[in-house]
């Protein structure tokens, strides 16, 4: 706490919020580093993963597995 106003003064790099944030973004890029040798990019990897576990789905059913996804995690590459 700072002063007698009561006011939290929290850093940025400390929240729980960002740290689970950069987790993630590294746990991606390790991910990547190790998928990439196989051909598959990120954005494949999702979907696969979900095949792996149940195939023969239908391409609404995978995607409704799968969620939404961006632009950058298209199924195949350009």
């Amino acid at each position: 706490m700072s002063g007698d106003s009561g006011e939290i003064n929290l850093p940025f790099d400390l929240s729980i919020g960002y740290q689970i944030r950069l987790t993630h973004r590294l746990m991606q890029k390790l991910l990547q580093l190790k998928i990439e040798q196989f051909g598959v990019t990120l954005g494949m990897w999702y979907f696969l993963r979900v095949l792996w576990d149940q195939d023969g789905l239908t391409q609404k059913e995978l995607s409704d597995l799968v969620g939404p996804v961006g632009p950058k995690l298209r199924f195949w590459p350009c």
